[in-house]
């Protein structure tokens, strides 16, 4: 069986062990992963897919991004109590805060005309409601987050996703520093 047809049938499998003891339940949460879990189907980070079409959509929009963890920041401002920019450092100093998760994403393209856009990965980052916390982001006024990259990639989340954690989600967003234990590679999203 290939890896793709066993992730298939894993997935599903997963999918439905997982929602078992959902029913019924006051209590939904998600548990991180404990140190040490060994977890033997992870996609080696190195052939995992790349989002936006790889290196044809990195070319369009000038190559991956190398941004050096000194240089790197992230500013919170808008519909907020205090603008807040934060850089690496600030992130390390939560560290503690940090969660791991096994996560199994798959781009919106995966199909057999573009197959192997899946894959399985630990996740390690800070929730992301915890920094929207500290610049005191309005919750009565906010919808949406507007997320910039800075190889130009725009999205969106809604707020609600970030504090409210509905019972369909498994995991709250994170800002991921780490895959598979690794530091995040520019490909990846560092």
């Amino acid at each position: 069986m290939g890896r793709r047809r066993f992730l298939r049938r894993a997935g599903g499998l997963a999918l439905g062990l997982g929602l078992v003891p959902l029913v019924g339940c006051e209590d939904n949460t998600v548990e991180p992963l404990a140190p040490g879990t060994e977890i033997p189907f992870l996609t080696p980070t190195e052939d995992y897919y790349v989002q936006h079409g790889g290196a044809v959509l990195s070319q369009e929009w000038g190559g991956v991004q190398q941004i050096a963890r000194d240089d790197w920041t992230l500013t919170i401002d808008g519909l907020v109590e205090t603008p807040l920019t934060l850089r690496f450092s600030d992130l390390e100093a939560m560290m503690d805060e940090a969660v791991t998760v096994l996560k199994t994403m798959r781009c919106i393209t995966d199909s057999t005309a573009v197959p192997g856009l899946i894959g399985n990965a630990l996740w390690t980052g800070i929730p992301l409601r915890r920094v929207l916390e500290r610049a005191g982001v309005d919750r009565q006024r906010t919808r949406r987050l507007r997320l910039y990259g800075s190889d130009g990639f725009t999205n969106n989340l809604p707020l609600d996703r970030v504090f409210e954690n509905p019972a369909d989600d498994l995991f709250e967003p994170l800002l991921v520093f780490a895959m598979n234990g690794e530091p995040l590679t520019a490909e990846h999203g560092h």
